[in-house]
């Protein structure tokens, strides 16, 4: 998102405000979605909601891009940071309930590892792929990537029919 925001800003020449209206749009529609999730508890499915999370990030990453102005942008931004709330609560939360309490720091070792090691990475990715192939198809590759995600949510039956107070034992995961 932080180098796909600044590249989008730049290129429709909505400057370093843009970006940070855009970072906003972000970050309110991520609170927003942990605060419902304070509220609404989601208890079966949760691969479910996963996928329709993803959905919702790849809708709003492609519309970002396709986005006629700032106003349309930040909205879109916003989508993304709802979804993105959704799929990183339930994601953690179904990763605990999944991992024993003996690896709980290695895989939250490895978790934080994909997420922050990764990022980096993927920054110069995208600025790559932006001047090769253009922001529009770079932003809808992302949001095809985050398709790809729902997909394999929908297609693992016990993923996709996960609770959150599922057990080692019953899930048949670690069989």
């Amino acid at each position: 998102m932080n180098v796909g925001l600044a590249l989008l800003s730049s290129d429709r020449g909505w400057g370093s405000a843009g970006i940070g209206y855009l970072l906003a749009g972000f970050g309110i529609g991520a609170a927003a979605s942990a605060t419902l999730l304070l509220k609404v508890r989601i208890r079966d499915r949760i691969g479910l909601w996963i996928a329709l999370a993803a959905a919702g990030e790849a809708a709003g990453i492609t519309a970002m891009a396709l986005a006629p102005n700032l106003a349309a942008a930040i909205a879109a931004s916003a989508l993304t940071g709802l979804s993105s709330g959704v799929f990183g609560v339930l994601g953690a939360s179904l990763n605990q309930a999944l991992t024993e309490d003996r690896f709980r720091g290695r895989v939250g070792s490895v978790n934080a590892l994909a997420s922050m090691g990764v990022t980096p990475l993927v920054m110069v990715v995208t600025g790559i792929a932006v001047s090769a192939y253009g922001l529009v198809p770079t932003f809808a590759g992302g949001g095809a990537i985050e398709l790809l995600a729902a997909a394999i949510c929908l297609s693992v039956r016990d993923l996709r029919r996960a609770t959150p107070e599922v057990t080692l034992a019953r899930s048949g995961l670690w069989d």
